[in-house]
């Protein structure tokens, strides 16, 4: 039994040591990825959906779709400044879209953010996990439009956002210099509403969800 957990000891001592080529001190990395499932990084997950009413009865009149769009992009650039540690800066660019079927109201909101972040790779033979912290500040400005009532004004409001998450995920080597990401991640968005109005309104939501996207390792070898 000794002699197993020396050799454990042992192993886990040189896995510690292990050092990637796509990882070593000096690289570039490069990515993008996007939001899945619940609100991530962005306050916005990417997909689409279309909801339409029905009724049985014969004086029904079925309406058009409502339809909802959203769409975000996590750029992100950092550089190793030790072997399998990354420091860097994410880019974030959330968008969001909807149509009632009803009304033909539009709503729209548009998301700008940036911040840093810290990812350390585990090296391994075949595939690198990882684990990562970022944070983010930013601002959103939403649009409402209400072309079929000319009692309701076209109203844009702006509100500032922070975030602040972490996660575990795995990249998957596709090459030499490229690797498929996946994280899954749990964050904090806080959004802020500066007016004085609605007595400076803010609500911070916690949620889990998934990035999923591409990483380029860039430098000397």
């Amino acid at each position: 039994m000794k002699k197993i957990n020396i050799m454990i000891v042992l192993l886990l001592l040189t896995c510690i040591g292990l050092v990637n080529a796509q990882t070593e001190k000096g690289r570039i990395l490069l990515g993008v990825s996007s939001d899945l499932g619940l609100t991530g990084a962005g306050g916005i997950d990417i997909g689409y959906s279309s909801t339409k009413r029905k009724l049985d009865g014969a004086s029904f009149v079925e309406d058009n779709s409502s339809k909802i769009t959203n769409i975000s992009l996590l750029p992100k650039f950092g550089y190793f400044v030790s072997d399998n540690l990354a420091l860097g800066l994410d880019l974030i660019f959330a968008s969001s879209k909807s149509k009632s079927g009803n009304s033909n109201s539009e709503f729209s909101s548009i998301l700008l953010s940036t911040g840093p972040f810290v990812r350390y790779y585990i090296p391994t033979s075949k595939v690198l996990p990882f684990v990562e912290l970022n944070s983010s500040f930013g601002r959103r400005t939403s649009t409402s439009k209400y072309p079929d009532d000319i009692n309701i004004e076209d109203n844009i409001t702006k509100t500032n956002i922070r975030s602040i998450g972490g996660g575990i995920g795995v990249a998957v080597p596709l090459g030499e210099k490229v690797a498929f990401d996946i994280l899954a991640g749990l964050n904090s968005l806080r959004v802020i509403n500066e007016n004085p109005i609605f007595s400076n309104s803010r609500y911070v939501t916690t949620s889990l969800g998934f990035n999923v996207g591409f990483t380029m390792f860039l430098g000397s070898e």
